[in-house]
């Protein structure tokens, strides 16, 4: 028997039992209730709707009497309908004991950009990723970001109907996020953190990403990436996409994206990349009146300490410095203090 088929003692068993608790082998019967493979399946099914517990303990989990009794009851009932996946919207680490924080893409419309901060954060965090729309056949390509936060929006009430909620992202991701919110306090809901990690509102965009989409793309990947993307403009396809591909296959040589990428999966994620940044040019914010907070880099250029977000969302703008650059802030060594100032920020202990 292997270290995640281990029970709890007969007498731990007893004594969850008197006090109305599950234990293991409880959790065994909702294994077969949700006829799920493994433990660890079955764990994940009731992280998906807000139940967690701990994987091979030996200890009972606290859940009220009452449930667990329905709970126990589900042995003499038939399989439980599936829980629906929501479109977009990534389960990073779905257990842990505080409010879940939801990450918004960048302008790749990807997630892979925060693996290394979802590793380096408290075990306790829960974490999403919402990623952008139009990376699959058949999906829309949204070309306003409005659209874009309207759009998750829905999805993330689709997860977490009520708030309070927590925001986060980096660069063009949380521009999306500061809409989100805005979106979600204009809708009576709260919005308990917002945290943009080097984001710039658009009217500093032209400044970080002021040249062809093509070339925006190459130093994208290669900040985002550490890669060395040697570009010759001269020798790029004339169309904006077709420049965008080529770009994409020269970054597909060194490991950019991970996994398996066919060449119109590059089409799709260079009319994306495209897509978003244009959206994010056309973007006029309006004001926020709930609580921002940006994580600024030390390395990021200009003199503006805020990014010129004082001047979108005024005094509640708090500005916190983390070491590294606009893409070596998501890399080790630095990723570590942006992920400790994530935790502090939304662990309510603090």
């Amino acid at each position: 028997m292997d270290g995640g088929d281990r029970l709890a003692s007969p007498d731990a068993q007893g004594e969850a039992e008197r006090q109305g608790h599950l234990t293991e082998a409880d959790l065994r019967a909702l294994a077969r209730f949700w006829q799920s493979p493994s433990l660890d399946d079955a764990h994940d099914e009731f992280c998906d709707v807000g139940v967690h517990f701990p994987r091979a303990s030996s200890h009972p989990v606290g859940i009220p009497f009452g449930q667990a009794t329905l709970v126990k009851s589900a042995r003499r009932l038939g399989p439980a309908p599936t829980t629906p996946r929501l479109p977009w919207l990534l389960p990073l680490r779905k257990c842990g004991r505080h409010a879940p924080l939801y990450l918004v893409h960048a302008l790749d419309g990807e997630a892979h950009a925060y693996g290394e901060l979802v590793a380096s954060l408290g075990a306790d965090q829960p974490v999403y990723a919402l990623r952008a729309p139009g990376l699959e056949v058949g999906e829309p390509l949204v070309v306003r970001l409005e659209q874009l936060a309207g759009l998750h929006v829905r999805i993330l009430r689709r997860h977490q109907p009520y708030g309070p909620y927590r925001l986060a992202g980096w660069s063009m991701g949380g521009v999306v996020a500061y809409e989100m919110a805005r979106r979600l306090h204009s809708a009576g809901e709260e919005v308990e953190q917002l945290l943009l990690f080097d984001s710039y509102p658009p009217q500093l965009l032209n400044r970080a990403f002021g040249e062809p989409p093509a070339l925006a793309l190459a130093h994208y990947l290669s900040g985002l990436c550490g890669i060395t993307m040697p570009i010759d403009v001269s020798r790029l396809p004339d169309t904006a996409p077709d420049a965008a591909v080529a770009v994409l296959l020269h970054a597909r040589l060194q490991g950019y994206p991970p996994g398996q990428a066919d060449p119109a999966r590059l089409e799709r994620l260079a009319r994306v990349f495209q897509a978003n940044l244009a959206a994010w040019h056309a973007y006029a914010p309006g004001p926020y009146r709930g609580r921002l907070t940006l994580l600024r880099a030390a390395g990021t250029p200009g003199e503006l300490a805020d990014n010129g977000w004082r001047g979108v969302c005024g005094h509640a703008l708090t500005v916190q410095t983390v070491p590294g650059d606009h893409y070596s802030l998501l890399r080790p060594p630095h990723v570590q203090a942006l992920a400790a100032s994530v935790d502090q920020g939304c662990d309510p202990d603090f």
